[in-house]
C-alpha cells in the first residue's frame, strides 16, 4: 500500500507527463508552422506521427541549451520555459517517490 505521500506525488507526477505532452505538443506544432528550418534541424520532432529518439533528444536539448531563445518568438519561449520547468519538477518528484519507497519500503 502506497502513503499519502507517494499517492500524493503519483497523482502529480501524472499531471505534469500529461501537461509535459500538452506543452511538447504545442511547442512542436509551433515550431513546425513558422519556424520550420529549425523544426526540420531538429528531426521534425513531433509527440506522435514518426517521432524519433533522436529528434526527442534534439528538441529537449534545443529547449535546455535556451537556443529557442534565439527565435525571438514568443509563444515558442513561453512554452519552452514551462516545459523546462515541468521536466524539472518530475525529475524532482521522482526523486521524492525514489525517497519515500527507500525510507518507508515498497
Amino acid at each position: 500500500m502506497f502513503t499519502r505521500t507517494e499517492q500524493v506525488l503519483i497523482a502529480l507526477e501524472l499531471v505534469l507527463v500529461l501537461y509535459s505532452f500538452r506543452l511538447y505538443s504545442l511547442m512542436t506544432k509551433a515550431l513546425r508552422t513558422r519556424h520550420s528550418d529549425i523544426w526540420q534541424q531538429l528531426g521534425s520532432p513531433s509527440l506522435f506521427r514518426g517521432n524519433s529518439p533522436s529528434a526527442t533528444s534534439n528538441m529537449t536539448g534545443y529547449v535546455f541549451s535556451g537556443r529557442y531563445r534565439e527565435l525571438k518568438d514568443d509563444e515558442v519561449s513561453t512554452l519552452a520555459r514551462r516545459w523546462k520547468v515541468v521536466n524539472i519538477l518530475f525529475i524532482c518528484g521522482i526523486a521524492g517517490l525514489v525517497y519515500q519507497t527507500l525510507r518507508y519500503g515498497p
